[in-house]
């Protein structure tokens, strides 16, 4: 996200860039949309991803500092991640999770 220099974000973009490989292999789709103060990005879970995501110890580090939350939601996603806007250097801002 970094990369696209306050342009308008093509999730396709981010996409075909994930040296990881962990937005094509983990997720089934994805959805950006952006809010007053923040982007949302919405996410449904690949039915054949691996359970099991492994952090580096830096990612586990920005974890603590991350707010979270519960939704329910009403078209067919699992979650949303919240960033800051690039003049904020796209930080997650909180990760909302579907209620059980």
């Amino acid at each position: 996200m970094r990369q696209e220099k306050g342009q308008d974000l093509d999730v396709n973009r981010i996409i075909k860039n994930d040296s990881s490989r962990r937005i094509s292999e983990y997720f089934e789709m994805i959805k950006m949309k952006t809010n007053r103060g923040y982007i949302s990005v919405y996410y449904k879970f690949s039915k054949s991803r691996n359970a099991e995501v492994v952090l580096t110890s830096k990612e586990k580090e920005l974890l603590n500092w991350i707010r979270w939350g519960t939704k329910d939601f009403t078209a067919d996603y699992d979650g949303e991640i919240r960033f800051d806007y690039g003049e904020r250097f796209y930080h997650i801002k909180k990760i909302v999770v579907k209620k059980e």
